[in-house]
């Protein structure tokens, strides 16, 4: 725990006690038809600055997480104080272009700019704000299997520090 501490410390700044809010084990398997439309397009997890989020990534899946910028407002990230601007302008574009493809967000969409994309490797964990617009890079030829061993199994957890 002390070197999650100190890597938090460094990299975001933030000191205090973890709680952990949430962790899961996470297996993709719905098929892009499914989706709902929220599941179409990058997410935050939260608002606050102290939450963070962490993937482990379990097997050697070949598909990662990729992180975006919302090209019309030019928001990263989403906070209290742009949360409702930011989902009003989402809204907006969907009425005014329809949904988004029938697909899991990957690379660049008329929406969203990806910025940076983590590969995922075994035992590789990304560890980033929850408030930064972010999304599972699954492809749409990408198997989504329901073995653990061979679909993408995961670790999601949330953090809040202090």
């Amino acid at each position: 725990m002390q070197m999650l501490h100190t890597v938090i410390a460094r990299v975001f700044d933030l000191a205090g006690l973890i709680t952990i809010i949430d962790a899961s084990f996470s297996i993709v398997t719905t098929p892009p038809g499914d989706l709902a439309i929220g599941q179409r397009l990058p997410h935050a997890d939260g608002f606050s600055p102290r939450q963070l989020a962490i993937v482990h990534y379990l097997n050697d899946f070949t598909e990662g997480t990729g992180f975006y910028r919302h090209r019309a407002t030019g928001l990263q990230s989403i906070t209290q104080h742009s949360h409702q601007a930011y989902f009003a302008a989402v809204d907006a574009q969907l009425r005014h272009l329809g949904p988004p493809p029938a697909s899991y967000c990957c690379g660049d969409t008329p929406l969203f700019e990806q910025i940076h994309a983590v590969p995922s490797q075994f035992n590789r964990a990304v560890l980033y704000r929850g408030q930064q617009l972010h999304s599972g890079a699954i492809t749409p030829d990408t198997p989504l299997h329901a073995n653990p061993a061979t679909g993408r199994l995961t670790v999601t957890a949330f953090l809040m520090v202090g």
